[in-house]
């Protein structure tokens, strides 16, 4: 659809589409891992699911512009081949594990939802809107950020999201489970934080492309230890089934990536380090409520 778009109100309509039917495609995939993997792997896993989407964001847009010479919906219906090759591939593949339901399955989906973010690991919910936000006010300006800052140029910030794509997967793939196994996912996210903060900070204070690049690279990594590790909590702490758990999980995130883009470009046009000083104050308070003694109560995996 949004290559036979005619016109941009169609092609943000075809958008939309994309995005209300592939909405429950994320949820469900870590719902599965979840289900499929026992609690003393679960950070493994879900630091592997984010390796693998991780790589799938870096590769795609290569892979884009590659196929754009050939025409400008081309890779538009490449991306609709690879969707449509998923569903058989997934059929073949996937299989759902044995279980047993939770009693909560038979409640309304409404009472289940509003019960889910009134329990008492609901701070996981808006930690996973926080790093969303913070990381979507970064990456929405910081292309402006290397023009009016470090005169830099399109390739620096291309070079810049694939060092970051290429680090965050290889972290996930390879350290997330070992320090989940031997710190907990509370500390491996509280360091994500920590590291996420300071690479707000650092990239505010960097007057050259070198270290401004280094500085957006410490920000994937803290990015890419907090998220396996929020996700992992959740998956071990729900008492509403992980379909739901990861559905409500994904929604936070949508609402993160929402929000921060508008609210970095409102505050950019104010002061360029804004954006960056404010994903770095956000991060930090999140640290800061992970730490309380309540917080850290509420995070426990039963």
């Amino acid at each position: 659809l949004m290559a036979a778009a005619p016109s941009y109100p169609m092609l943000l309509l075809a958008r939309l589409a994309g995005g209300l039917l592939s909405a429950a495609a994320l949820p469900t995939a870590l719902a599965l891992a979840a289900d499929l993997t026992p609690p003393e792997n679960r950070g493994a896993a879900m630091g592997q699911m984010g390796g693998a989407f991780g790589l799938g964001f870096l590769f795609g847009p290569a892979i884009g512009g590659v196929l754009a010479p050939l025409g400008i919906t081309v890779p538009f219906i490449a991306a609709g081949i690879l969707a449509l090759a998923a569903v058989p591939l997934g059929a073949i593949v996937l299989r759902e594990p044995l279980r047993q339901r939770s009693p909560i399955v038979s409640q309304p989906l409404w009472r289940s939802l509003w019960q889910a973010v009134r329990s008492p690991y609901a701070l996981l919910y808006w930690l996973a809107f926080g790093m969303t936000f913070g990381a979507s006010a970064m990456f929405a300006m910081l292309g402006y950020y290397f023009i009016d800052r470090v005169h830099g140029s399109p390739a620096q910030v291309g070079l810049t999201f694939t060092l970051v794509g290429l680090t965050a997967s290889l972290i996930q793939f390879t350290a997330i489970g070992p320090a989940s196994r031997a710190w907990g996912e509370n500390r491996v996210a509280q360091s994500g934080l920590l590291l996420g903060a300071i690479g707000f900070a650092a990239i505010v204070l960097s007057g050259t492309t070198a270290p401004l690049i280094a500085s957006v690279v410490v920000t994937g990594i803290g990015m890419s230890l907090t998220r396996p590790a929020i996700t992992s909590l959740l998956s071990k702490r729900t008492q509403h089934g992980q379909g739901l758990t990861m559905g409500v999980q994904t929604s936070f995130d949508s609402l993160g990536r929402t929000v921060g883009p508008l609210w970095a470009g409102a505050i950019y046009v104010w002061d360029i380090r804004a954006p960056f000083l404010s994903s770095s104050a956000v991060f930090l308070a999140f640290l800061l409520i992970m730490l309380t003694s309540a917080a850290r109560a509420s995070l426990a995996p039963e």
